[in-house]
């Protein structure tokens, strides 16, 4: 995930969003264990599946984007793709034996590879997202916004045909760089273009209002969906308004470590779900992806020590 730029004050980073962003990776092992809280009720395990965990990776992605507006240089550019681009490698070859099927020929694995195996698929098309913004980054804004729109309701309306059985759509169709990451990257990239944080808005009433737009919706899903959603028209506002309300909480902190954990979490968590340990204690449901989280955290710990050594490994 994208480093940050420099934030104010100067060399200082949000605690906020850095908080924040752990949060997030916590969504993202509860989404990806598959049963966290269907222990306690069917209902709030699906409001979650399918709803309050599905705001990890656009809020992610809005968070890089925003601090993709401060990169203005080719070579700040160059540097942030190099680097996601050799994190994406040395990831992908660390779960090899958990993505890659024996017997596979070069063409499926190359495509398995430009799409992004497992959890791993963030890094590479955020990668393609970037690059596409940057190369039309200096377009007429009009013109900028309204390539945002199509993309965004295009990635929307795939997907509800493929819930709805409208019509069959693969997944990859919708869940990619142009019609998911861009749309979530390029809100970001606007709110720090546009300084909407400095604006005197009642964000906090906006976002509780977005939050009722996520329950109606979660609710219709529930009731007419046949399927899991990735993409869902009220993530377009709870997650700008729920990042706008973590920017304008000013605690400020030199230290980078809570954002090198949520990295880290969301990198090793997969290949944890897959290990013996966490079935030996025979942890169901939501201890067991507590559980999971815990071990992601000691082991994000190990990989932040690499890095000081290994910048690329996180």
């Amino acid at each position: 995930m994208q480093e940050e730029i420099k934030e104010k004050p100067s060399e200082q980073r949000k605690v906020s969003i850095d908080i924040l962003k752990i949060v997030m990776a916590f969504l993202v092992v509860g989404l990806h264990g598959n049963n966290f809280l269907a222990d306690i009720s069917p209902l709030l395990f699906y409001f979650f599946r399918e709803g309050i965990g599905r705001i990890a990776v656009p809020m992610f992605l809005l968070i890089n984007g925003f601090y993709f507006f401060d990169i203005k240089s080719k070579k700040q550019f160059f540097n942030l793709i190099k680097r996601l681009f050799i994190l994406y490698l040395i990831w992908v070859f660390l779960y090899y034996s958990l993505w890659h099927s024996p017997g596979s020929n070069i063409l499926k694995t190359v495509k398995q590879l430009l799409i992004g195996p497992l959890h791993l698929w963030y890094l590479i098309e955020s990668l393609f997202a970037f690059i596409m913004l940057w190369v039309i980054r200096r377009l007429n804004y009009k013109i900028l916004f309204s390539i945002f729109v199509i993309c965004s309701i295009t990635g929307i309306c795939l997907q509800y045909m493929d819930i709805y059985s409208l019509q069959k759509i693969t997944m990859i169709t919708y869940r990619n760089f142009l019609f998911f990451c861009f749309p979530f990257i390029f809100i970001g990239y606007s709110l720090n273009k546009f300084s909407v944080q400095e604006k005197k808005m009642k964000w906090n009433m906006l976002f509780l209002l977005s939050i009722i737009i996520l329950i109606v919706e979660v609710s219709l899903n529930y009731i007419f969906g046949k399927g899991s959603f990735d993409i869902l028209v009220s993530l377009y506002f709870i997650c700008p308004l729920l990042f706008l309300i973590a920017l304008n909480i000013n605690i400020y902190s030199n230290k980078k470590t809570l954002a090198l954990y949520s990295t880290g979490v969301y990198l090793v968590h997969w290949y944890i779900l897959k290990l013996p340990i966490v079935n030996i204690f025979k942890l169901q449901g939501t201890p067991r992806i507590i559980f999971v989280f815990i071990l992601s955290l000691i082991l994000s710990w190990f990989l932040i020590q690499v890095k000081k050594k290994f910048k690329y490994i996180l």
